[in-house]
Parts: C-alpha cells; structure tokens; sequence
C-alpha cells in the first residue's frame, strides 16, 4: 500500500510543472493518441492517465526473476481556440515509476521515480473543405526540454529542443468521423519520429461515442544502438518503433465533463504489451469530435383548417436569432435546419398564431402540413316584438357591405360566424317595424349575444270624409236568413291541433341543436297527420339537405 502511495504522491507533485500533453499523443479534440483537424471551442483542457503493469522480466540492466514494474503516465492540455480554424495548445506530461526487484542473491530493490516530461508548444490551423464533409489542418510544434541530467528519465525527456509537425484530416459524414494524421518528429540524440495513425469515431447519441485507433511512432533513420530486438524489454525500448491498437468508449455525463475509457494493446515488442487509459475533459467539448451536420429537410403548406385552401403564413423560431421563414403565395415553405428539436410559431394574418415542436432529423427530408384556424367571433341572438315576444322574421345586414343574412322565421334566432378582432355596425330590419341598429367590437373567440326586440311602426289614424245628411228612409223589413251552421276543420288523424303544434315546435328545437336526424323523424310524424302544413315539409327538407352534406 505504501509503495502505491508514493506513486501517486510522487505523480501529482510532477503535474503542476507539466500543464499539457505529451506530444505527439494529445493536440485538441480527438481520441486517444490521434488528434482531430478541428480546432475546438474556445479553453478547453484535456488530461489522460494511464497506467501498465510488467511482471517476471529483468528491468534495465538489473538481473532478477521475480520482478515488478509499474509505469504511469499523466499527459495533460490546454487548448485555446479564438476562432473556428485556429487553436494554440500547451502540452507536456508527468511520468512515475515503481519497481520491485528480488535479486538472485535474496536481496531485493525498491524504488520509485517520479518526473515532469519534456514540455511542448503547438498551434493548429484548419481548413473545411467539400461543404465541411472533410477538415484539413497543419499542427506544428517545439518542445522545450526539462533538466535530464537531473530525471534520467530517457522515454519522457530528450534533453534538447525538438521540432515537428503533424499533418491532420478529418473526414465525417453523420454519425461517423474517420480522422488520419501523419508527422515529423526529431527526438534528440535518437532516431526521428514519424507519428502516423487511423481511427474512427461512432457517435451512439448525444452521451456515448465508441471509436477504435491504429496509431504507431515509426523511428526512421539506422539504429544508434547494436541491440537485436529480442534483448528489447517490452514497453521498454529504446529509440525503437511502437505501435498499438486502441479501443475506446467516450461518455458525456455532463455539458462540463467528458469521460474516456481506453486500452492500449501492444503490436511491436517496445510497445507495452497492455495499457489502461482513462481520459477527462473539461469541459465536455474540449475533446469532442463532431461529425459533419447534414441539414435535414422539412416542406410543406400552410392552409386554412376548415377550408384546407393554402394561405401564405410566416414561421418562426423564438428565443433563437434564426430568421423567420415566410412562405410563398400558394402557401408553400421549406425549412432547411441543423438536427435537433425546435419550438417554433405559425401565423398569417387574420389567423390564430400556433406552437408546434419540430423534429429535424440528419439528413432527412419530412413532408408536414402546418394548418391555421382563422380568427373568429360569434354574434348570435333572437329577434322578437317588442309588444308580444313572438319570433319576428328579419333581414340583417352588416357595415352595409351589401351582405343579407336571414334570421329563422319560427324561433327568430340567428348566429353569424364573423372575422375578428374587428369592429361591426349591426341592423336588423323587418316588415312593419322600426329597424334597429347597434356598434358592436368583436373579438377572438367571442360570443356577442344580442336579443333584438323591434318596435311595430304605429298604423296611421284613418281621416274621417264628412258627413252628409240624407233625409230619412222610412224601415224596410228585414227577413233574417238563418245562418248555416260551420263545421270544425278536420282534426289530423291521430293528433289534435295543440299537438301539432307541440310537434312542430318540437323538430324546430331539434333542427336549431344540429340533432338533424331526430328532427327528421319529428317532421315525419307531424306530416303524416297534417300533410297540408308547408311550414313542416320546409324544415323536413332542411334537415335531410344538412345530414346529407354530414354524411358526405
């Protein structure tokens, strides 16, 4: 437990004198060992740890049968991104050792090593090319070299400034980025480096991204030293290739963290044989890789809900600064927008403003008909005598537009369906009566109830002729004829009048409430006993007009 202790004391204490990524391992977004020809958003920092066990191997030049080696990196970032296409970054790394060594002799070594790594300064510029399908982007580099007289520690330090760059490329299309870099790296008094790697990168959801990574530092050049590569420890080679496979799981559980979870495994005998990797970002962009955003599609018409005629109407998007789309005069539109869900609100004048959520998918084109129910109110009421209360039959007109509606002449009531918010001038006029007149302010949704009572106009008083005198007939007599005797209309068969009329009045409620059909089973009845009644057949005949333009 103490030797563990120490490794980590002794790892954490490098980490303030190292703030970056060991290069050519971090450079921005990306994965694990390639980086991403994006420049990334603004700060950002990346730190990646890893961790590699050795066990039953002779460690440097110390013999021993029953040894144990364990090696630990830190490699750490700052990105700083002022604008889409350029980042500038401040790498380097931490490295801690233990190893435990019996000897043959029984005695056995412990030690621990822990020590900042050569320190690095980069800076990557950008391009998009084929309508962003494809980034392209030159990342060169110094490093600065730490005390190695002092740290001896050959894998971490050169002791001498060294110069590179990388070549980087992405190419992504939806869910999937397929990223590809290739550079130059000297490394001091051994052979050059050239950095080269595949990978490609899954997005699952907006949370999870799995990817998988070949990367390899190729040494170029003759070897500086005579050593046949079997006497090369693993993981522990000198001035020689290595070269890996990295499957990975990228985790976002927060808009500020992103999680890592990797493992190396060694393809070349300098590479260590396994490696665990585990990678935070901070915030979760720092190291996200996005594929390219195909814009999905989304057309239509916008049209009347009762008439289902086109209108031309306006979409827009509130609390976003995206431009209100207004569509063409036949009513048609289309929406051309990243993925994602978008709240949006239809209008036209003289319509009812609507909300409606949209779904726009990568790459998909969707047919959706928006439909607007226009602005509405009602006026409604009865028109009566003012001195009987009777229903009275009457002609209403509205603002003198010419437009005549009729009220119905058995119960005097009428409704009327008007645009609004809009102001009206009333009259209501009818044979024999005063006519009546009113302002009335309609809104939205209204229901304007106006019970119209007319004043009868007064009969004029007949002019008596004068009377002239005639001088006085003298009686005649007069024989009475007896009167004849009337005879009672004849009753309907089966009702009398006051039933008759309980009927009528009955079908006329049920034809006013729409019950069209219990209306035509009424007038039925009442025609079967009264056929003569005109009124009756009338209303039968509406009532069936209107269950046939129901029923289609």
């Amino acid at each position: 437990m103490k030797k563990y202790l120490l490794i980590t004391i002794s790892l954490f204490l490098t980490l303030p004198a190292a703030q970056a990524a060991r290069f050519p391992l971090l450079g921005g977004p990306g994965l694990i060992h390639l980086q991403s020809a994006k420049a990334g958003q603004g700060f950002g920092f990346r730190s990646f740890n890893t961790i590699t066990n050795y066990g039953g191997q002779k460690v440097s030049y110390l013999p021993g049968d029953d040894n144990s080696y364990n090696d630990l990196w830190s490699y750490n970032l700052v990105n700083y991104s002022p604008m889409d296409n350029l980042a500038f970054m401040v790498v380097g790394l931490a490295h801690a050792e233990q190893w435990s060594i019996k000897s043959p002799g029984g005695d056995s070594l412990d030690n621990t090593l822990g020590c900042p790594g050569d320190f690095t300064i980069a800076a990557k510029y950008g391009l998009q090319l084929y309508d962003g399908m494809v980034d392209l982007a030159f990342m060169p580099m110094v490093t600065i070299p730490m005390d190695k007289e002092k740290f001896q520690d050959s894998p971490s330090q050169t002791g001498q400034v060294d110069f590179g760059g990388k070549l980087l490329t992405d190419m992504a299309r939806d869910k999937m980025s397929i990223l590809v870099n290739v550079g130059f790296l000297t490394r001091g008094d051994q052979r050059p480096q050239v950095p080269a790697g595949l990978g490609v990168n899954y997005e699952i959801n907006n949370r999870f991204s799995a990817f998988m990574e070949t990367s390899a530092e190729l040494r170029i050049g003759s070897k500086k030293d005579s050593l046949p590569d079997s006497l090369i420890l693993s993981g522990r080679g000198f001035d020689r290739t290595e070269a890996r496979i990295t499957p990975g799981l990228r985790f976002v559980p927060l808009p500020l963290l992103g999680v890592n979870l990797a493992a190396d495994i060694g393809l070349t005998r300098a590479t260590p044989s396994w490696q665990l990797v585990l990678g935070l970002d901070f915030p979760a962009a720092a190291g996200l890789i996005r594929s390219i955003i195909m814009p999905g599609t989304i057309a239509g018409l916008i049209k009347h809900r009762q008439t289902n005629q086109p209108i031309r109407g306006m979409i827009s998007f509130p609390g976003t600064d995206m431009p209100a789309v207004v569509s063409q005069p036949n009513g048609s539109y289309q929406l051309k927008l990243n993925p994602g869900t978008y709240n949006i609100k239809v209008m036209a004048n003289g319509f009812r403003t609507v909300d409606r959520k949209l779904e726009v998918k990568s790459g998909e084109s969707q047919s959706w008909d928006l439909t607007l129910s226009p602005r509405e109110g009602i006026i409604k009421g009865q028109v009566a005598d003012a001195g009987t209360g009777r229903p009275v039959p009457a002609v209403i007109t509205l603002n003198g537009n010419g437009d005549r509606y009729h009220n119905d002449q058995a119960t005097g009531g009428f409704s009327l369906t008007l645009a609004a918010p809009k102001k009206y001038d009333l009259r209501v006029a009818a044979d024999g009566y005063q006519p009546f007149q009113a302002s009335i302010s309609l809104t939205d949704k209204q229901e304007s109830v106006q019970n119209i009572v007319l004043q009868p106009i007064p009969k004029p008083k007949p002019v008596q002729p004068a009377v002239v005198q005639k001088p006085a007939k003298p009686p005649v007599a007069v024989v009475a004829k007896p009167k004849p005797e009337r005879k009672p209309a004849p009753k309907a068969p089966g009702l009398n009048p006051e039933e008759v009329a309980s009927l009528y009045k009955t079908g006329v409620k049920q034809y006013m409430s729409e019950e069209y059909d219990k209306a035509v089973a009424t007038f039925k009845k009442l025609l079967a006993s009264d056929p003569g009644n005109t009124k009756a057949r009338d209303y039968l005949k509406k009532s069936q007009e209107r269950l046939k333009k129901i029923r289609g």
